[in-house]
């Protein structure tokens, strides 16, 4: 058994799940790695935990699910490294398609979307 203990509000939760369910990935940065958060995307995207990036081409199509308005994502770092990326490797903007998750919040209009990217 394996004890998690995962932040939850303002509190945290304990449990435990058999070593067999699950592992927990961390990157492997070096010792002296620049804090700028920039960098540390870039350096995850070009360095994947299973040392794989994946083969893409100008017709591969590529869902990316972000999060709605009500959760505090630094898109505005994340994607614009992500989208550069996958263009590098050979993706097609045309065949990036980006999915909300709203859950059981109410859409957000055009104006709440392009703030995401701010």
């Amino acid at each position: 058994m394996k004890k998690l203990i995962i932040p939850y509000g303002q509190t945290q939760i304990e449990f435990n799940l058999q070593n067999r369910l699950f592992d927990i990935l961390k990157p492997k940065l070096p010792d002296n790695f620049n804090k700028n958060q920039k960098v540390i995307v870039n350096y995850a995207l070009n360095n994947p935990i299973n040392g794989k990036v994946p083969n893409i081409s100008p017709e591969t199509t590529i869902g990316i699910g972000i999060n709605d308005i009500t959760r505090p994502i630094p898109h505005n770092i994340l994607l614009p490294a992500l989208l550069t990326f996958l263009e590098d490797k050979g993706a097609c903007a045309k065949n990036i398609v980006f999915y909300i998750a709203n859950g059981t919040h109410l859409p957000a209009d055009e104006n709440q979307i392009d703030q995401q990217g701010n």
